[in-house]
């Protein structure tokens, strides 16, 4: 939500720092991804603060949010199983940070972290419209209901775990989703089919790879989205 001319045209004004949490890719970890936003931070420049959360570790120094199938040493027909026991806790714990370090008012992923986010908000939306619904055994509390938008990077269905590619009502919050003109694991084709998880998504395709953006012209379309949500702070 934006504030109107004659709100943040009062003298004195000030407005409240957005705050975004922010989930890594595969075997990313929080301090490198960290490291990566930085062209963002300097773009948006008081406008927001990223805080960037760590999913579990799989391998040393190597943290995701859940394994791929090939991660798992375990018969074919437990991979599943796995995944959600997996899934859960990082669920689990992207709450308590939530707890301890929050509110929050939009989350960013990357890649895998994207996917996560996504899932996050899939459930939420269908616990919203059915609390009885189908979820794959997924939860998630109202403690993460509390996010305004989303923005993701290089997402890919496919790549989600298959029994949780949930067919529930379209994400509702607004959504930026930016993908990478020479990105060869998810190619921008493929990248737009997730277009169709939400109602109000806008697609982005910046210069680069797999990776977060690095041209300065992805910096004004990330300030004219993050500024919907640069609210007039009424506390002072």
């Amino acid at each position: 939500m934006s504030a109107d001319s004659s709100t943040s045209s009062r003298p004195g004004a000030s407005r409240r720092v957005i705050r975004v949490i922010c989930l890594h890719g595969y075997k990313d970890s929080a301090n490198e991804f960290s490291k990566g936003l930085d062209e963002l931070r300097a773009w948006v420049g008081p406008m927001a603060e990223f805080a960037v959360v760590s999913g579990q570790e799989l391998h040393n120094n190597e943290f995701c949010w859940y394994p791929n199938r090939f991660d798992l040493s375990c018969p074919d027909e437990e991979v599943d199983q796995h995944q959600l026991a997996w899934l859960r806790r990082s669920v689990r714990s992207l709450e308590e940070y939530v707890l301890n370090y929050g509110p929050f008012d939009g989350i960013l992923g990357f890649s895998q972290g994207a996917m996560f986010a996504t899932m996050v908000l899939q459930v939420l939306r269908s616990q919203a419209i059915d609390p009885t619904a189908d979820t794959k055994g997924l939860t998630v509390s109202s403690t993460l209901n509390c996010f305004k938008f989303a923005i993701l990077f290089c997402p890919c269905e496919e790549r989600s775990p298959y029994n949780l590619r949930l067919e529930v009502p379209k994400i509702a919050v607004p959504t930026m989703l930016c993908l990478a003109r020479y990105d060869d694991m998810i190619p921008v084709e493929v990248g737009k089919q997730f277009m169709r998880l939400f109602d109000h998504a806008e697609l982005h395709v910046y210069e680069g790879a797999h990776w977060l953006p690095m041209d300065v012209e992805f910096g004004p379309v990330i300030r004219k989205f993050l500024q919907k949500f640069w609210v007039i702070d009424d506390s002072n």
